[in-house]
């Protein structure tokens, strides 16, 4: 598993390398990482996930009123990415917290390039994964609080 942070501003970004084989010269079988590129931490971000194992991220700052946390995880599962996000954040509203999960086959790990101009001088290169949303949740403390 690593993490391969994208050059910022230099417009030299390279395509996403989907698979690398590993082979396992105790069992002679053959282990395919994926990789992909992610916007996280304030930048594009290329993640390898390797089978077997699930690597997670996070991400922490505070807010002028309050904090806002992120978790990440992503794994593999049937020559498909998992990628789930955990959110828990406070403002003067009070805590809300989330979690979403997504899905993406392999040979959808890089076809889609970011769509957000603010991010052109970083982009050139870059293809996101087309990610299918499997689940979704959220949670308002106070609404609970004020019985909502």
């Amino acid at each position: 598993m690593s993490l391969e942070w994208g050059p910022s501003g230099s417009g030299s970004c390279i395509r996403a390398k989907l698979y690398e084989k590993i082979i396992n010269p105790v069992i002679g079988r053959i282990y395919m990482n994926m990789r992909f590129w992610l916007r996280t931490n304030s930048g594009f971000v290329k993640i390898t996930v390797s089978p077997k194992r699930v690597i997670t991220w996070h991400e922490f700052y505070q807010t002028e009123e309050g904090y806002h946390s992120e978790v990440q995880t992503a794994w593999i599962e049937d020559d498909k990415v998992y990628h789930r996000v955990y959110t828990d954040s406070q403002d003067c509203d009070g805590r809300t917290s989330g979690t979403s999960l997504y899905v993406c086959p392999s040979e959808s790990l890089a076809v889609r390039e970011p769509f957000n101009s603010r991010y052109d001088y970083t982009c050139q290169g870059i293809y996101l994964p087309n990610w299918e949303r499997v689940s979704e949740s959220q949670r308002d403390y106070a609404a609970e609080a004020a019985g909502y």
